[in-house]
């Protein structure tokens, strides 16, 4: 299939963060642990795409920006998820393919 990128010069283009994706971003965790938190209010809803679930980039770093700020150290040993969605980012994972592993399709929220 093919792939669709956004044009990084686009500002006016959210970048945008698959479920998968973001549950790499958070240490691998299940989508029910993304259920849970979209319950209790701790993440944003999502933006819904043809049934697929996606974050704005910019609303995750802000609630990772957040929530370590209130921690008193972070552990070096494993790289906080903020590094993860810089990471992705700069690997160009913007808008995410079409291929998807399935995890995505058809889980609601």
């Amino acid at each position: 299939m093919t792939e669709r990128c956004i044009p990084a010069s686009d500002a006016s283009i959210p970048d945008l963060i698959q479920a998968g994706q973001l549950r790499a971003i958070f240490g691998d965790v299940s989508d029910m642990w993304l259920w849970r938190r979209l319950k209790d209010g701790t993440l944003p809803p999502p933006i819904v795409i043809s049934g697929r679930r996606f974050w704005r980039r910019d609303e995750i770093k802000n609630l990772i920006d957040r929530r370590f700020a209130q921690l008193p150290t972070v552990s070096a040993q494993r790289p906080c998820p903020a590094e993860k969605i810089q990471r992705l980012s700069e690997e160009g994972h913007g808008l995410a393919s079409e291929s998807t592993t399935g995890r995505d399709k058809g889980a609601t929220g």
